[in-house]
């Protein structure tokens, strides 16, 4: 699922990609759209991507905190990284989720690639 230069990866051991249900689509697409209205790109980073691991509750709450699973070194990649895990929290709790319980174990752990190349409309810069 992509909105606004964020992909959604709902990655499970039980899930085949591209088996998802209607009901994983949708949390997919769920967790897009409000991850899209609160990551701010950093001016400058228009051209850096990362992905971010979290994981979930069944209340759509974070687990652990988010984890950047590719860390920047240089500077403008750790502005970067750091603007997705904010967005993340920022967003937090993903009350939505919780009415597409029936997919739990396949949005349970979801990777999300932060991708400032592929922006639109939706994703703010500051």
């Amino acid at each position: 699922m992509v909105a606004s230069g964020l992909v959604v990866s709902l990655v499970t051991s039980g899930y085949a990609a591209g088996a998802e249900n209607a009901s994983q689509q949708k949390a997919a697409a769920y967790l897009a759209d409000k991850l899209a209205g609160c990551w701010i790109i950093p001016v400058g980073d228009e051209l850096v991507a990362t992905r971010v691991k979290i994981s979930f509750n069944r209340d759509g709450s974070l687990a652990p905190p988010p984890k950047v699973l590719n860390l920047a070194t240089e500077p403008q990649g750790k502005k970067f990284d750091d603007s997705a895990v904010r967005a993340i929290t920022r967003c937090a709790p993903f009350i939505g989720l919780a009415i597409y319980a029936d997919s739990y174990q396949a949005w349970r752990e979801t990777t999300v690639n932060f991708d400032g190349r592929v922006m639109s409309s939706g994703a703010q810069q500051k």
